[in-house]
């Protein structure tokens, strides 16, 4: 919603590295997801389509669920994310969907309350993280290094579609989304990869357990409408290195699908949810202020600087039943774009997590519930 400067934040920020991961659980049960399940199966989830509420705003939200009926399944879709886009650059147009379903236009629409005014773009879309990693683009060129990372078969996401009947239209799809380590060789080296569906990706293991070991604990039910793949994560984890993550919630995939060739490719999409700021200063407190620099949980007069901006700066409530409630904005909007290619899954590997601080407690915004 709130489209605000974090610049004395991103200049504290060397973000090094380039990891993309997903931890997050939305529906598990065993080897198979049931098709039945759609939003309210998980609770707290954007609506599938905005109805005309006769507020004159068009709302932007994904495409409802077809009313066709289903028919036989083709085999999965594989892609893999060969670019991440974290950021809004100035005069793009914004991306996203309106996520608490206002669209507002002075404080007295706002669905949370926080320190300054703001306007929403067209469509209501909120997207106050694609400000900041546009910013973060500018400072740290971390968008930049996420992308030469997958360049080299380093981390990078994976996306599944199953259950799909290969139309422009399914009521009933299973979608996974998985954490890969990269395009591994046999001593575990990363390889530049070209993108070709025979590319096997590593799975981190970690996103597996011994209940469902073959589906990551990031998956969900969802549907095809238009040639859009349209789901909804209750929680969603996704790393920008193995120590900055954007834990969004009541998050909203959609992906597009290209049905022109003999068989559907994923081509590409958006993932958009709320973060909540308890989660958004864990992970800047982890953060360096350069490569080799000391971490912001180790420097509490930078630390201190980084949290004034996050909690000057929060524009939604992280859970959609205290929209309009009164309450302080304890979240971002956010929302994160991938590039998609042709891929197969690979072997699961293990990945190392880095823990600069682990004795540093957990922090919030005073007053924000975090």
């Amino acid at each position: 919603m709130r489209m605000r400067p974090f610049g004395a934040l991103l200049a504290l920020l060397g973000v090094s590295g380039a990891l993309l991961a997903v931890d997050g659980c939305t529906i598990v049960n065993g080897l198979s997801v049931p098709v039945d399940a759609g939003p309210a199966a998980i609770g707290d989830a954007p609506n599938e389509a905005k109805v005309d509420s006769g507020d004159g705003c068009n709302h932007a939200m994904p495409p409802p669920r077809p009313t066709t009926p289903d028919s036989a399944d083709v085999a999965p879709v594989l892609a893999v994310a060969k670019e991440i886009l974290l950021s809004t650059p100035t005069g793009a147009v914004p991306v996203g969907y309106d996520l608490d379903d206002v669209c507002t236009t002075d404080k007295a629409t706002e669905t949370c309350t926080g320190d300054k005014p703001h306007v929403d773009p067209p469509g209501g879309i909120d997207n106050n993280g694609g400000d900041l990693f546009n910013l973060v683009k500018t400072k740290t060129d971390v968008e930049e290094r996420v992308n030469a990372g997958i360049a080299l078969g380093k981390t990078t996401l994976l996306f599944r579609l199953s259950n799909y009947n290969g139309t422009p239209n399914d009521p009933n799809i299973v979608f996974s989304v998985y954490a890969s380590p990269g395009l591994l060789d046999g001593s575990g080296n990363a390889t530049p990869p070209n993108f070709v569906e025979s590319e096997a990706w590593a799975l981190d293991d970690a996103q597996f357990t011994a209940l469902s070991p073959d589906l990551p604990t990031t998956t969900t039910t969802g549907y095809v409408s238009g040639g859009v793949v349209v789901a909804f994560l209750a929680t969603t984890k996704i790393g920008l290195s193995s120590s900055f993550a954007v834990n969004l919630k009541s998050a909203v995939l959609t992906a597009d699908l290209d049905l022109t060739g003999a068989k559907p490719v994923m081509t590409g999409g958006i993932i958009a949810g709320r973060w909540a700021a308890s989660d958004l200063l864990h992970v800047i407190s982890r953060q360096r202020t350069s490569d080799a620099g000391k971490a912001l949980c180790d420097d509490p007069i930078n630390y201190g600087v980084a949290k004034a901006v996050i909690c000057a700066d929060l524009d939604i409530m992280v859970d959609r039943i205290a929209d309009r409630s009164g309450l302080a904005c304890n979240a971002t909007s956010a929302s994160i774009r991938f590039v998609g290619a042709p891929a197969s899954l690979g072997q699961k590997r293990s990945t190392p997590a880095d823990e600069p601080c682990p004795t540093f407690p957990p922090d919030s915004c005073s007053g924000d519930g975090g």
